[in-house]
């Protein structure tokens, strides 16, 4: 009876043993399955309905850095008054979500502002634009150059190409990322603002190829400096 319960148990033991490796291979972890990877989708793009624009003062000459009050970037009219203006801004589009798929109708007159930055006096226009053709507008009011022209505390800024000639519609940003007018037909510009230390202020303008150009430079204006008026300070550029 004692043999056969040992040979009972030792039977059971060997079951046993013989049980745990198919056990611990059944509880062994699977292959993890691969994560589903989805091809990014690329976002939709879609093209800014501009309508270009000529400004011009009652005598039909061009008026140069006008901005458009728009909540896009600072644009200024150029030395030839133009410019183009958001239509999608400027008709309340993007108050709603704009996609791109929503069409301005410009068979409707569009209305919107023009601002002279130098003594923020503004006009209201409401006319039809085309998105093919220039649209020219009459500038009835002071223009920015003449605004300049009547400050006496100011510094002036200067950009000549690597020929020493003037370069027109570079654009200056300086502290507090104040735009400065594009740079006139001999070159320059003018500061009115607050003196500043060691500053480094960036200066953009567009190269022979029509590339966008961009450098620094360390600047200084003082107090005496803008009393005085007489203060000019020269980039020189590779166009």
């Amino acid at each position: 009876m004692k043999k056969q319960l040992i040979c009972t148990l030792l039977c059971m033991s060997m079951l046993l043993a013989s049980s745990l490796p198919a056990f611990a291979a059944k509880t062994t972890t699977e292959p993890l399955e691969e994560p589903e990877v989805k091809p990014l989708v690329q976002a939709e793009t879609f093209e800014t309905p501009y309508a270009p624009l000529c400004f011009v003062d009652k005598k039909g000459n061009p008026v140069q850095g006008l901005v458009f009050s728009e909540p896009t970037l600072t644009r200024f009219t150029d030395i030839n008054g133009l410019n183009e203006i958001d239509a999608a801004a400027a008709t309340g589009l993007y108050d709603g979500g704009y996609t791109g798929k929503e069409k301005v109708d410009f068979s409707k007159p569009i209305a919107f502002s023009v601002t002279n930055p130098t003594n923020y006096e503004t006009k209201k226009y409401n006319v039809r634009l085309d998105d093919d053709k220039t649209t020219k507008l009459v500038w009835d009011k002071e223009t920015p150059a003449q605004s300049i022209a009547k400050k006496k505390e100011k510094v002036s800024f200067r950009v000549v190409d690597q020929n020493g000639k003037p370069v027109s519609d570079a654009q200056f940003v300086l502290p507090s990322q104040q735009f400065l007018l594009p740079t006139d037909v001999n070159g320059r510009t003018y500061y009115y603002g607050e003196p500043f230390e060691m500053y480094n202020v960036e200066l953009h303008y567009t190269d022979s190829k029509g590339n966008d150009q961009y450098l620094t430079k360390l600047v200084t204006v003082r107090d005496s400096h803008l009393k005085n008026g007489k203060l000019s300070i020269t980039f020189k550029v590779t166009v």
